[in-house]
């Protein structure tokens, strides 16, 4: 079973799947909530079944090289991994009346384990869900999630860690999103941290012939750093790119 629907009813479809004896491939993120994602785990192993939360960055033969060089421990030691996602969201708006629920959308089904609201206040039935908290977790479930994966897998971490750090908000304009559009997470593991960042309004160029950066993720190693898959030295002189 495949599951690509909105985030609130990932790990509910995952769950009714290992019980039906399937095997399940879910999008990001896995689950709403960490409470959720636990019962993907417990369902996937008491009922024997194979699931697989996607994250495309994974298949990436570059990636999987830059990373088994990391692991290697030719970056030397790593203490600290970051990801940046610098991905420009224009306002979602707000309607000066409550929204008709499409004819074309079974509203109870939709909803499904999420409240149902009465009223809808944002334009777009449609993918504007991310950035409400019934059904969506913002950027840092949706696109920030990627190299947070990447980042974790790197370091070599497991579970939550001692601690997370967040701080943020929705700023530069006011509509009806409700989630961050600009948000700083810093996840505690001991002797190793990840710092996440993520920032919807517009980035100015760090060059002006740069193109326009959307983000990624930077290991920062004693003999040098892995930005995506490029490899530099402690000056910041390219070394080479894994292909």
């Amino acid at each position: 079973v495949s599951v690509a629907t909105p985030n609130h009813w990932h790990s509910l479809i995952t769950v009714w799947a290992c019980q039906a004896g399937k095997d399940v491939y879910v999008e990001k993120p896995c689950s709403h909530n960490v409470f959720e994602g636990r019962q993907c785990v417990e369902a996937a192993r008491k009922y024997n079944r194979i699931m697989q939360a996607g994250t495309q960055t994974r298949s990436s033969y570059a990636i999987k090289e830059a990373i088994a060089w990391l692991r290697a421990g030719n970056l030397g030691k790593i203490k600290l991994a970051r990801t940046l996602c610098y991905n420009r969201r224009a306002s979602i708006g707000k309607a000066t009346a409550p929204c008709k629920i499409p004819a074309t959308v079974d509203y109870d089904q939709w909803c499904g384990p999420a409240p149902k609201p009465k009223e809808l206040w944002r334009k777009e039935f449609h993918y504007d869900w991310h950035w409400l908290w019934e059904t969506g977790n913002g950027e840092l479930g949706n696109n920030n999630v990627h190299s947070l994966d990447i980042c974790r897998w790197g370091l070599g971490v497991t579970g939550l860690g001692r601690a997370v750090v967040s701080f943020g908000g929705r700023f530069g304009y006011t509509d009806a999103g409700q989630t961050p559009n600009t948000q700083v997470c810093v996840f505690d593991f001991g002797d190793k941290a990840i710092v996440s960042e993520t920032r919807g309004l517009k980035t100015a160029k760090f060059r002006a012939d740069w193109p326009d950066f959307k983000g990624s993720w930077i290991f920062e190693g004693t003999e040098g750093f892995i930005a995506g898959t490029s490899l530099f030295d402690r000056d910041g002189k390219l070394v080479r790119t894994f292909a």
